[in-house]
């Protein structure tokens, strides 16, 4: 009976490894399967591979061009900002000095009204008006000054 016994889990164990290689040769079917399978669809992968990679390089280079477009347009829009800048600057002045014309061809028109010769009011008053345009404007309203004083003598002499 021990000699029955040990032939049973002899049979036992024999049966137990062939349903483990059963198992492995299975496996290795299902693996040799996947192979194949990988091996018929390599070109299509690697076609889809070239395909991603020459549409990756497509962006890149659209990127790039987008990228110069927006440092062009970042400079341009800097030199408009500036000269906005220079043109706000420019009407600034001219505010100042259409305020100052008005205020002295309103006082020209008092002078000659209270009697003063047109001659000197003008000269008094021109010279204050070009005096708002910078030392180009003072030197003009000095020489308007002089120049009307001579013209005075003159015409009392």
């Amino acid at each position: 009976m021990a000699q029955t016994y040990a032939f049973r889990i002899q049979a036992e164990g024999l049966n137990d490894f062939r349903a483990q290689l059963d198992a492995a040769a299975k496996s290795n079917e299902d693996l040799a399967t996947a192979w194949e399978r990988l091996k018929a669809a390599s070109p299509q992968l690697t076609t889809a591979l070239q395909a991603a990679q020459q549409s990756t390089d497509r962006v890149s280079q659209s990127l790039a061009s987008h990228g110069q477009v927006v440092e062009r347009t970042t400079a341009s829009l800097s030199s408009h900002a500036q000269a906005a800048d220079r043109v706000s600057g420019g009407t600034r002045n001219l505010g100042q000095v259409m305020g100052q014309a008005g205020f002295q061809i309103q006082d020209f028109a008092v002078q000659v009204q209270g009697g003063t010769s047109a001659l000197t009011a003008f000269s008094q008053q021109g010279s204050q008006l070009l005096g708002v345009f910078g030392t180009g404007g003072a030197i003009a309203g000095a020489v308007l000054t002089v120049a009307a004083a001579l013209l005075g003598d003159l015409g009392q002499a």
